[in-house]
């Protein structure tokens, strides 16, 4: 599992009627699960919501006026954190539930093999 993260610093790309559109590039594409656990994530306050987030490949894109930009930012940081826990949660979760189906497969292979050796003499 790949955790996402931030690179660089924000980029404002356009303005209109005070509202910046806003640009925070990321080290990897995010898997489904992550973009689902992202959107999903908390806290959100107000208009300050994961689904207001959209994202494109890299580059996540956001809409504020100046004043909420940091708000914002620290936002995003929380919730691709909270992203990642997720993932990384649902990855032990899976590497366990795998390791105990091997588990149940080499106990029956050993108990197929134990009856097998009991059944040559018969």
């Amino acid at each position: 599992m790949e955790q996402i993260n931030r690179v660089g610093t924000p980029r404002a790309l356009e303005i209109k009627d005070d509202v910046y559109r806003l640009v925070i590039r990321l080290d990897a594409v995010p898997t489904q699960g992550w973009l689902n656990a992202f959107k999903s994530a908390k806290p959100v306050a107000g208009a300050l919501q994961p689904a207001a987030v959209s994202i494109d490949k890299t580059e996540l894109f956001f809409h504020s006026e100046e004043r909420a930009i940091p708000e914002w930012i620290a936002h995003i940081g929380v919730w691709m954190a909270a992203a990642n826990a997720t993932l990384v949660e649902e990855d032990k979760a899976m590497n366990a539930w795998r390791a105990a189906e091997e588990a149940h497969r080499q106990e029956t292979q050993r108990r197929l093999a134990e009856m097998n050796e009991k059944l040559k003499d018969l």
